[in-house]
């Protein structure tokens, strides 16, 4: 889960919270920044020491933020502290449904904040093509264990795939009319767009991290909050979804959009970058599309059954997007073989469990090598005279 703090002693609460293997995300001690730092940062859970001008913005906070939890830390800090973290941890997040916003009554908030990181190489092959034989037995595993994840997730992935198609058309419309203004907000907007759509595909990755995804929606929903920067659930998700193998030519110009900020380009450049970044969101928007399309269809019980019948144009081009996205080339063209997978699949409740370094850091993991990457960058820096 992702936390704030907001304390005086602030090492105590991190030191518990990180021991759970948990993310701690920010920490204050000004209320006034607290409101800030939830839209930046989504958190499940706020931990603040309690104070009578704290107190009174936690007041206000609450029925806005009504899927965060904001947990007291009494008067007596050490043991009272740890067991409340402890309980509160254990507890788990807030399960409440998402409250959807009418996008006509939205209000658009922009954050300038940016940073980055490079991308992994995935350990499910060695990158070298011996041959095709060999290229289908790594597909088969690879999918047969998407499968299985898939089962685990479904619902929320679903959940997540409909909160942010609602009102799809009014952010495609925000999104050209800044672009086509010459506007930075045009890539930024776009790029958050590209985000929440890689956040869904992410779900699918054996082993992730769901707690670390980006949101499919804004909380509260009557803000529109479009971050300036390469959010670290987002390099999350592509981290996770480049270690499980997606389209590479693809991923590097995610990494590309992900880095990009605006250093006063003309109007016409800004334009040019808006252009790219949402033809790439629409893009990766169509992926994950015709990746719950075929996903569903390869869940069905009969479907295996079914691999010969003829397809319609519109599902067998789903197909084709599911296998270029995820690597599946050989696998999805050799109908034995895939035949054979599902019938696996359907006969076997559960897998091995999944080896270690095939298996996604977890969010908490992932933000402190993110923290210790940017500190060795900043240490390696050559002093400006």
């Amino acid at each position: 889960m992702k936390i704030i703090i907001m304390a005086e002693d602030a090492d105590l609460v991190r030191e518990v919270v990180q021991k759970q293997g948990h993310a701690v995300m920010a920490e204050t001690n000004d209320p006034a920044h607290l409101r800030d730092l939830i839209l930046g940062h989504t958190p499940h859970i706020v931990f603040w020491e309690k104070a009578e001008r704290t107190a009174r913005e936690i007041e206000n906070l609450s029925p806005v933020f009504a899927r965060v939890r904001f947990v007291t830390l009494g008067f007596e800090r050490g043991k009272t502290w740890t067991n409340t973290i402890r309980q509160t941890l254990r507890a788990g997040k807030c399960q409440k449904p998402w409250k959807l916003e009418n996008p006509e009554k939205r209000q658009i908030v922009f954050d300038l904040r940016y940073y980055s990181l490079f991308p992994p190489a995935t350990p499910w092959h060695s990158g070298e093509s011996k041959n095709a034989e060999y290229e289908t037995a790594i597909e088969a595993m690879r999918l047969s264990r998407m499968l299985r994840a898939a089962t685990e997730i479904r619902n929320q992935a679903r959940l997540h795939m409909e909160a942010m198609s609602f009102g799809c058309a009014s952010e495609w419309q925000e999104i050209i009319h800044r672009t086509t203004k010459g506007s930075f907000e045009g890539p930024a907007f776009a790029r958050q767009h590209l985000k929440r759509s890689l956040a869904y595909l992410a779900h699918f990755v054996p082993g992730v991290d769901l707690d670390g995804l980006l949101q499919p929606v804004d909380d509260p929903a009557y803000f529109r909050f479009v971050p300036y920067r390469a959010t670290p659930e987002a390099h999350y998700a592509l981290f996770a979804l480049v270690l499980f193998g997606c389209n590479p030519d693809v991923a590097r110009q995610l990494y590309r959009a992900m880095h990009w900020r605006h250093e006063g380009e003309t109007s016409e450049q800004v334009t040019e970058t808006g252009v790219a970044i949402t033809g790439l969101a629409f893009t990766v928007h169509m992926l994950s599309l015709a990746h719950s399309t075929t996903i569903e269809w390869l869940l069905a019980p009969n479907t295996a059954s079914r691999l010969s019948e003829s397809r319609s144009r519109a599902l067998h081009r789903s197909f084709q997007i599911f296998a270029d996205w995820w690597g599946f080339r050989h696998i999805m063209d050799d109908e034995p073989r895939l035949r054979l997978v599902l019938d696996h699949f359907h006969d076997i409740s559960e897998e091995p469990p999944l080896p270690e370094n095939l298996r996604p850091p977890t969010f908490a993991q992932f933000l402190e090598a993110m923290k210790a990457s940017q500190d060795e960058t900043q240490t390696n820096q050559p002093n400006q005279t």
